[in-house]
């Protein structure tokens, strides 16, 4: 993987610095250990590692290439389950695309990142991206995709996307207008996919608290369980003025359009790329900087339907600059069935423990 990864560095910036564009290099290497135990109390242990270079060419202030390459490389019993949903092994363009910049206007082709909502592990509006309940904020691939963004103000953007498939009717397209007014972000939304169509609002505002409401509502769709349905969005986060500050954050999601809990199909969550399976989850996560290099966090997601649960607490140390490790675990309180030990599993698997211990150094 290491000779494939500095073979494909090296041929980029050759060719870069030969056309005269301005380059920079940076990224980070990352390795995870995992231990996975099981309600037959046996362990399996896994290795996972990560590489990933980020290669930024600048032709003039108004024209960009970005270039994300990553290696991955994987063993033991991630080999068979998708515990992070990570990307394919080997060495891939994670991102790809070309920035162009004029006046108010600005156009992003290639493989890139979408952000498209307020939440922070329930994304109502956001038809792009995955989610992994078991790290919220994991580090996902880019999606081949053509954005536009326009600036309608001094606080307004108009953003429009589309995700190009094979097929006509998989592709994807979405309008959002977001705005500012007297302090509060508003979101007006327009978004198609295969499943239907729908139409979005979402608020954000500081009130003492960070407050904010996210709702969609399908205006078409051929699946019963979507049309004229509503899924709900609500998040608050807050710092306690306790020691060196107490973070905390939780977010309550109503979807309409989820299975009922007698009627899980998993075959059709994985083609309406459906990111949870019920209609009702609680989500709650809690931060505490002892000092600059040690902090404690827990974070649990729960299907309030079918009573599945995951609890994380982790502690993480940072060294140095450059530098982070990670010791936690995920705790998976969940009886068989439900969504979060589905029966599509083995049973070695099925409602397992796992510890983890992650190190990653940037550069």
């Amino acid at each position: 993987m290491i000779k494939k990864l500095a073979s494909v560095i090296s041929l980029f910036l050759f060719t870069a610095n030969f056309s005269g564009a301005n380059t920079s290099l940076s990224g980070y290497i990352e390795g995870r250990y995992f231990i996975l135990i099981n309600r037959y109390s046996h362990l399996y242990q896994s290795l996972w590692s990560r590489a990933v270079v980020d290669i930024e060419a600048k032709a003039n202030q108004n024209a960009k290439l970005f270039i994300r390459i990553r290696g991955e490389e994987s063993s033991g019993f991630l080999n068979e389950i998708s515990l992070i949903e990570s990307s394919k092994k080997g060495v891939s363009f994670d991102r790809f695309y070309f920035d162009l910049n004029r006046k108010n206007l600005r156009l992003r082709m290639g493989k890139q990142v979408l952000s498209w909502s307020f939440g922070y592990i329930f994304r109502p509006m956001d038809i792009f991206m995955p989610v992994s309940v078991y790290e919220p904020t994991f580090d996902f691939s880019g999606i081949n995709s053509i954005k536009l963004s326009a600036s309608t103000g001094r606080f307004s953007q108009l953003d429009a996307v589309m995700v190009p498939e094979r097929e006509y009717e998989n592709s994807k397209f979405a309008l959002k207008f977001i705005t500012n007014i007297a302090g509060a972000d508003l979101l007006f939304n327009y978004s198609h996919y295969k499943v239907g169509d729908f139409l979005g609002f979402a608020f954000k505002r500081d009130i003492g608290i960070g407050l904010w409401i996210e709702s969609i509502y399908f205006i078409d769709s051929n699946i019963n369980r979507y049309s004229r349905k509503l899924n709900t969005l609500v998040g608050f986060d807050y710092t306690f003025p306790f020691g060196n500050g107490l973070y905390f954050v939780t977010e309550y999601n109503h979807d309409q359009t989820g299975f009922e809990v007698d009627n899980y199909d998993f075959s059709a969550a994985m083609i309406e790329e459906r990111k949870f399976l019920g209609k009702n989850y609680l989500f709650s996560m809690f931060n505490y900087p002892f000092d600059s290099k040690f902090s404690v966090s827990m974070f649990y997601v729960s299907n309030l339907d079918d009573k599945s649960l995951i609890l994380s607490p982790s502690l993480s140390y940072n060294p140095g600059v450059n530098v982070t490790i990670n010791f936690g675990a995920y705790f998976n309180f969940s009886k068989d069935g439900t969504e979060f030990a589905p029966n599509i599993l083995s049973k070695s698997y099925r409602g397992a423990h796992y510890l983890y211990l992650f190190i990653k150094t940037y550069f």
